[in-house]
């Protein structure tokens, strides 16, 4: 009995001894709580990160295991007693991770004016498993913000904020550099010492630029200066000299009391850092150019001088102030024929023009009385040997088209053959206006189709040389050209001989009738006032001008009786008149161009032409 007793009294102990191992065991193994503490430092406007704290699990007895995964939150203390910063309703910020919770506390605004101060995050809870402990951090408070211009400025430079930076100076000496906003930056360079106002999100502060004086300036010529004009500052460098040895082109300065060029001389420039001086050298005036009205001039008119274009060694040129050029007497006398030398006073210089007069042309009469017409025409050609105007006129029986020549010389008017050869093939007269050169021309003879030549008159002369197949005397169908760009019909019966004796170097056939002849109408009948047809005609005014009549406008439609054409031409003064071949021959070409609309709706290959050139 007594040894049961002591068996249960051993069990017992053993067990008592056994419990106490199992506790004490675990008060060191079992982990009770974690704590946290932090492993860098905390400053003001940031917050610490998962990775700046070491999180470990703890026993009842105080061991400590370090902890690899767990989670964080903050609560931003500081924003709680900053109203209008973010968190500063609840005090809690959101549950980041460590990359998010290690940014939040940087100052990444690029508006400093409008952003609120970052917040100091001073109160972090971590969890771990079922664990979870919280945690104040003391921070080291910011002492002060400064803002720096990096390197030198100096007077007349522009302030380039790129080049401030701004720092946050803290109680233990680190800084950091925060994004900054400078007010009243000047727009201009700066010549004192200036203090501008900058923001931060972290604070206020000021911005000081003392630039570096300049001590001195002068002037060096870097390009042309010409006769009779302004020194300025375009063609000036300045250089400046600066209290540190430093050197600067600038272009701020001013020449001072700028008088006209008349020969190498010293100018004298205003400039920040004082007087400053350049002898400069400068391009003399060679010759003059005026610009007058008419561009074109000619003997016996009036000068009348536009403008003036001095011209310089280097090919530069300079138009004068008008106001102040005074012309010599010569200038206001009738041009005479050549060349006459104007001169002229100019900013205290006397130089000399050159003007040439023109001998008084049929075209400079020509634009005079016909000015209008000139500028209302359809088509024009205006030089100083042709003038050639063409208008178009349309009733409800007729349409035409009026070309108006004046030429300076009578070797203007041509007859050409077809390809230059008599009766060779026949020629379109466009094919002709572009091998030989027309201005305007028409189409020519009526001609026959099995010999290509001319038909209907007797006598048949080109390029002053009477042809194989001519007959000795006129029947009167003949239009006659003179080398002194007369036109007109032969008396029938006169000789070939009498005709060359007569200066006659080409003839034209058409058998319709002559419309005007020494000035006076002739009377073609009363089948003329029924006959409508397209026709081509050519009347004289004088030697040197003349009309052309086109009639005609697509098909056989809308042509023109001869009574009709024969008082438009006296309408227009001329004293001959006589119709070419018509029907499908007839066409009107100017500048290679065909105007009118042929009867035939093709161009027709023709024998001879009447033509114009410059």
């Amino acid at each position: 009995m007594n040894k049961i007793v002591m068996n249960r009294k051993k069990l017992t102990v053993i067990v008592l001894a056994a419990a106490t191992a199992v506790f004490l065991f675990s008060g060191f193994l079992v982990p009770v709580g974690i704590v946290a503490e932090p492993t860098a430092t905390l400053y003001e406007y940031e917050a610490l990160a998962e990775n700046d704290f070491k999180v470990e699990t703890r026993t009842l007895f105080g061991v400590r295991k370090e902890v690899s995964e767990f989670s964080m939150s903050t609560i931003d203390a500081e924003n709680i007693e900053k109203p209008g910063a973010a968190g500063a309703d609840s005090g809690v910020a959101e549950l980041t991770d460590s990359k998010e919770a290690a940014d939040s506390g940087k100052a990444e605004s690029t508006d400093p004016k409008d952003a609120a101060a970052p917040a100091t995050v001073t109160e972090y809870t971590f969890s771990s498993g079922k664990w979870t402990t919280s945690l104040s951090v003391p921070y080291v408070s910011a002492e002060k913000i400064i803002s720096e211009y990096d390197g030198k400025l100096y007077q007349s430079d522009i302030i380039d904020p790129e080049r401030v930076t701004t720092h946050l100076i803290y109680e233990d000496g680190r800084e950091k550099e925060i994004p900054e906003e400078i007010q009243k930056i000047p727009e201009e360079g700066i010549f004192e010492k200036v203090t501008l106002p900058v923001t931060t999100a972290c604070g206020d502060t000021n911005l000081t630029i003392d630039p570096v004086r300049a001590v001195g300036a002068s002037l060096v010529q870097d390009g042309p200066f010409y006769e009779t004009t302004l020194p300025s500052a375009e063609n000036l460098t300045c250089v400046i000299r600066y209290e540190d040895g430093h050197e600067k082109e600038t272009k701020v300065f001013t020449v001072r009391d700028p008088e006209p060029l008349r020969e190498d001389t010293e100018v004298t420039a205003d400039t920040f850092a004082g007087e400053a001086t350049a002898k400069i050298t400068i391009e003399p005036v060679t010759g003059a150019i005026a610009d007058t009205d008419p561009g074109l001039l000619f003997q016996e008119d009036m000068l009348n001088v536009t403008g003036i274009r001095l011209q310089y060694k280097d090919g530069h040129e300079e138009h004068a102030e008008m106001d102040e050029v005074r012309l010599e007497p010569e200038a206001y006398l009738p041009l005479v024929y050549g060349d006459t030398e104007i001169s002229f006073d100019y900013r205290g210089g006397n130089y000399a023009f050159t003007v040439r007069a023109a001998r008084d042309t049929e075209i400079h009469k020509a634009m005079k009385d016909y000015a209008g017409e000139i500028e209302t025409a359809k088509y024009l050609h205006l030089t100083d040997t042709i003038m050639v105007t063409i208008n178009e006129y349309e009733t409800d029986e007729y349409y035409y088209l009026l070309t108006h020549i004046i030429i300076d010389d009578p070797s203007q008017i041509h007859a050409g053959l077809s390809n230059d050869d008599y009766g060779g093939s026949r020629e379109t007269p466009t094919s002709a206006a572009e091998r030989l050169g027309w201005v305007v021309g028409i189409n020519g003879s009526n001609f026959s189709y099995v010999t290509n030549t001319p038909t209907m008159a007797d006598i048949s002369i080109k390029n002053s040389q009477v042809m194989p197949d001519s007959k000795m005397t006129a029947n009167g169908m003949e239009i006659c050209l003179t080398n002194s760009g007369n036109l007109f019909s032969p008396q029938q019966g006169m000789t070939a001989s009498e005709l060359l004796a007569m200066g006659v170097t080409d003839t034209w056939c058409c058998g319709d009738t002559l419309l005007i002849s020494n000035g006076q109408a002739v009377n073609v009948g009363i089948q003329s006032e029924q006959y409508r047809y397209p026709r081509t005609a050519i009347g004289m005014v004088r030697p040197c001008e003349y009309y052309i009549i086109t009639a005609g406008n697509g098909g056989y439609n809308k042509g023109m009786t001869y009574d009709e054409i024969r008082d438009t031409l006296m309408s227009r003064d001329c004293g001959f008149g006589k119709c070419l071949d018509g029907g499908g021959s007839s066409s009107l070409v100017f500048e290679k161009q065909l105007l009118n609309k042929p009867a035939a709706g093709s161009e027709r290959p023709v024998t001879d032409f009447l033509y114009f050139t410059e």
